[in-house]
């Protein structure tokens, strides 16, 4: 049950703490900084007894340890309510394999979920679904090379599930029955599991990569999926001896955060784990490290399939890992993470260009590859255009020369240190509501990687302390001290043919050392505006008491309505939204303009542009962007309440003061190009982009699910700056929608100046319209034949007009619900055909009312037509009989759990809001939703399912060729 789809080893995180680490760029208009209220200049060196004073644990966190050497977190935690992670982690992954044991540690995870003393066979999975835990949304594990992790959210309405989850984690430990009918059977489906994950053109090349960054060690030896021939055939005897041997208390661990005390916490860990042994089995634990190489290792992969040509430049370490326990620890983390910061910028800008010398670039210290942690590594990423991999490693070696011989400036380092200190703080004013998945992760990387787990209080103090006392002069010599030639690896991953990169191209790039010019600090803007503009008013008010929810009608025909929460201390979510659209584009004028609305914002504002506004802004947490669809435009994202001022500004600025610059489109025209080059060869691609354009075959409109070269040369920017700016002329009718951390009087006072004063024409009231096509769902079939991978993708597809009617779309998603179930069941536990497979149904109102059900599965080719054929007799079962009662409960209960814990977040209600704003519906629907699913029954979900599904559909097929 790995969890990532093309990846076939787990990517494991970097010691680095989260809120530290990779700003990475964004194609719309994203800006992203903080503010930093202390003396940021040098201080007289720290005393050495504050050096070595340890990280503290955070107070809050209970961390113990049984007898049996078996470890426990336990923290009280209250986001989301009623609700307890649990997470039970065997420190036994790949690496702990012998050379026939190759997959066992993955093929143990799954034969957790297949049997255990009090859960026989699939009662485990069905108990849990009782208790609206969904089977790979929420339950769920994963295998790594030095752990496998168990993921058990308990829903705690009912006080007897969380008993009830510890006995599931204890079984999982300690008592899989491991049946050898079980095992034979389970064996097709890591299969399937395989051919999803590894039969693709990104896990042929990371397959590669991994030998030369692990040369001469077990990594590249030991991935988790395992080999086939082991899966296919290691004997029973031989998987059952694996879980003897290290699913052992002293490898083991429990984190349980949540909706529990810690004296109940800690009676339940004792109660269930305090009982078992060690096994009296010597084990030697692996120990791998890496060698330092004196000489530049390099490598070039070819795979005309990949879709991007990308270059990876690693800086190891020369020591091995040490674990940060101290201040002086801490200290050095807090470097790493500032250089990290710096290059991000330094790329970022050069992308903010008319000929940028990359498609993308990034930078972040951290495990070398992401999961060896005995090494570290400085990590340089570029993605580079078509036949233009030496243009783009040339400038990764120019700005590593930059770098080592002019330095960073001042202001780059107080810009860095600016972003860091505020996004502590962000997460310092919101420790509170931190989502008990997110501090179970943490805890997860304290266990398996020796993270540090202080408190973000002390974060907070510590960074504020710290910082000042950390020089230019240290982050140039920590750049330095990366940048040379020994422990230097880079690889180029290529689907350029004989225009790739060779070795001997690489090495003299890399041996280039002539003298480049110091980077130059751009002149800082002052002011985001000029002047102020002119103020509105509100003329009218209402209020809703059930929602709490505010709105206000403007002078210039604007509304704002407003729900002030406490679900994220320190956030406030928006959106702004006005009818009209794409729709309103003629056909023609959308076939020129619609790939190029993405790269609009990227011309920056009000005369400034995009890097400008990120140095202006680098004391202000403020995320914006423009955003379209085929029924409306307007403006989204997020802000510290403390910036929304500027907020308001920013929204004030993209609506009225779009800069329009042929340059930076220019720029992004040619980073999007190189992006999209070759994604013919894509398989995936080309399989989306054939069944879209076959559905949408009478529509004039559809130009593919992504854009080719031809595409791009008839793409008129100056058309597309025009149809948004004359879009955004009558800000009439437009409904903004805040949700967070509001202070009314400061949102009304700003409310009137930034919003009322938007351009309006009260005797236009904008709207969009129906076109008319529709997408043909009629009975047929689709076969796709590309690329020579043993791997087909599926996809059966119903839809058409209807009627808009809520308990129909109600139905359709319990029958996606419960068809998931049945389908899981029957072609993967019966049949061993799938590893995954996922129903879904809808009904939408825009931009007209029709309805969609699709299955979707990936399998081997050969077995396509029969897996087709069970799925579809599993579809007809549910029409023909309907839903058992236990599963319109069992859907029931997982929507009411996801309903009640989306109550308590912004993004849920902002999203449902703007819902019934855009379809014309009360706002009562969101509070009736509980009540209209609890009146759902058996009759409603079948008599939905004859009417939509008993007609074939379209059935689409990827098949190698």
């Amino acid at each position: 049950m790995q969890r990532l789809f093309a990846n076939h080893f787990i990517s494991q995180r970097m010691t680095m703490r989260p809120n530290h680490f990779k700003y990475l760029i964004s194609a719309t208009l994203i800006l992203s900084a903080s503010f930093l209220s202390i003396n940021i200049h040098a201080r007289a060196p720290l005393p050495e007894s504050s050096l070595l004073s340890p990280i503290p644990v955070d107070e809050r966190l209970t961390k113990g340890q049984l007898a049996n050497g078996l470890n426990y977190y336990i923290l009280p935690n209250s986001t989301p309510e009623k609700k307890v992670e649990l997470r039970l982690i065997v420190k036994t992954g790949s690496l702990n394999e012998r050379d026939d044991e190759q997959g066992l540690a993955h093929f143990m995870e799954h034969m957790a979920f297949n049997g255990t003393t009090n859960f026989p066979k699939h009662e485990l999975v069905n108990q849990l679904e009782k208790m609206g835990v969904q089977f790979g949304a929420d339950l769920n594990a994963y295998t790594g090379f030095n752990e496998t992790v168990y993921i058990l959210p308990i829903p705690t309405a009912d006080p007897n599930n969380l008993a009830k989850g510890m006995q599931i984690l204890e079984d999982w430990a300690f008592n899989a029955t491991l049946a050898d009918s079980d095992i034979e059977q389970e064996r097709n489906v890591i299969l399937e599991e395989w051919r999803a994950s590894t039969q693709n053109p990104q896990a042929r090349i990371q397959e590669q990569s991994l030998a030369v960054l692990t040369k001469d060690s077990l990594y590249a030896k030991r991935l988790p999926i395992g080999k086939t021939d082991i899966i296919e055939h290691a004997p029973p005897s031989t998987l059952r001896a694996f879980y003897k041997r290290w699913y052992r208390p002293n490898l083991m661990a429990v984190v349980m955060v949540g909706d529990v005390t810690v004296a109940q916490g800690k009676a339940l860990i004792q109660q269930h784990f305090a009982k078992y042994n060690n096994p009296t089995e010597a084990i030697t634990l692996p120990e791998v490290k890496l060698h330092n190489n004196p000489k530049p290792m390099i490598a070039v992969f070819e795979d005309k399939d990949l879709p991007s040509n990308t270059i990876s430049w690693l800086q190891k370490e020369r020591q091995d890992k040490m674990l940060t326990q101290t201040t002086a620890d801490y200290i050095q983390v807090l470097k790493y993470t500032l250089l990290s910061q710096m290059l991000n910028s330094r790329f970022n800008e050069l992308l903010d260009s008319a000929q940028p010398p990359f498609v993308s670039a990034s930078a972040y210290i951290g495990s070398v590859a992401g999961i060896v942690r005995s090494k570290s590594a400085l990590h340089l990423t570029a993605d580079a255009a078509p036949e233009q991999q030496k243009s783009a490693l040339t400038a990764l070696q120019r700005e590593v020369q930059r770098i080592v011989q002019h330095g960073f400036t001042q202001a780059e380092l107080s810009r860095a240190k600016a972003q860091m200190l505020s996004l502590t703080l962000n997460q310092f004013n919101n420790r509170n509501k931190i989502e008990s998945a997110d501090k179970a992760a943490e805890y997860i990387r304290g266990e398996t990687e020796g993270e540090y787990l202080p408190s973000l209080a002390w974060e907070a103090s510590s960074q504020r302390a710290y910082l000042p006392y950390i020089e230019l002069k240290d982050i140039d010599a920590l750049a330095r001290s990366y940048f040379t030639p020994d422990n230097r690896i880079v690889l180029v991953s290529s689907h350029d043919g004989d225009k790739a990169l060779s070795l001997n191209d690489i090495e003299q790039i890399l041996a280039q050392n002539s003298k480049v010019e110091a980077y130059a600090e751009k002149t800082k803007p002052t002011s985001l505006l000029n002047n102020l503009p002119k103020a509105g008013q509100i003329i009218a008010t209402s209020y809703d008491k059930s929602l709490n929810l505010t709105t206000w009608t403007l002078s210039n025909g604007v509304k704002v309505s407003f729900k002030p929460t406490d679900f994220n201390q320190d956030e406030v979510q928006f959106i702004g939204h006005q009818a009209g659209g794409f729709s309103q584009l003629s056909d023609e004028v959308w076939r020129k303009t619609h790939w190029a609305f993405d790269a609009l914002t990227e011309a920056g504002v009000n005369g400034l542009s995009k890097t400008q506004l990120s140095h202006l802004l680098a004391d202000k947490i403020v995320k914006i962007t423009l955003s379209s669809d085929e029924t409306h435009q307007g403006v989204s994202g997020s802000f510290a309440p403390k910036d929304i001022e500027t907020a308001m500004q920013m929204i004030y600025s993209l609506i009225t003061g779009l800069n329009h610059n042929p340059d930076s489109f220019k720029g992004y025209l040619e980073r999007a190009v190189a992006a999209t080059a070759n994604l013919s060869n894509d398989r995936m691609a080309a399989f989306q982009d054939t069944v879209e354009r076959n559905l949408n075959r009478h529509n004039p409109r559809f130009h593919g699910a992504y854009p080719s070269a031809t595409d791009w040369q008839a793409t008129d920017y100056d058309l597309a700056y025009q149809s948004m700016r004359q879009a955004m002329d009558n800000a009439n009718g437009m409904h903004f929608t805040f949700v967070g951390q509001i202070n009314p009087k400061t949102l009304q006072r700003l409310s009137e100046l930034y919003l009322g004063s938007l351009p309006s024409n009260l005797d236009a009231t904008p709207s969009f319209k129906d076109n008319g096509y529709r997408p043909d769902f009629s009975k047929r079939t689709i076969e796709v034949a590309k690329g020579k991978e043993p791997l087909s993708l599926v996809h059966i597809a119903w839809g058409g007009e209807t009627t808009y009617d809520r308990s129909e779309r109600l139905a359709l998603d319990a029958i996606g619900h419960i068809m998931t179930m049945r389908l899981t069941d029957q072609l993967r536990e019966e049949q061993g055909g799938v590893y995954s497979i996922q129903a879904q149904g809808d009904v939408d109102r825009l931009p007209y009312a029709h309805f969609s059900f699709s299955i979707d599965f990936p399998c081997k080719p050969e077995n396509s037509e029969t897996l087709i054929q069970s799925a579809l007799s599993v579809l007809q079962q549910l029409i023909d009989k309907g839903p058992t009662a236990q599963e319109l409960e069992k859907f029931q209960k997982a929507r009411a759990v996801g309903y009640r814990e989306q109550l308590k977040n912004n993004s849920f209600w902002l999203n449902q809001l703007q819902a019934t704003q855009k379809n014309g519906v009360s706002a009562q629907d969101i509070l009736t939703y509980e009540q209209r699913l609890n009146a759902l029954n058996v009759s409603d979900i079948q008599n939905t399912a004859r009417k939509y599904l008993s007609s074939d559909g379209v059935t689409a097929v990827l098949k190698p060729e």
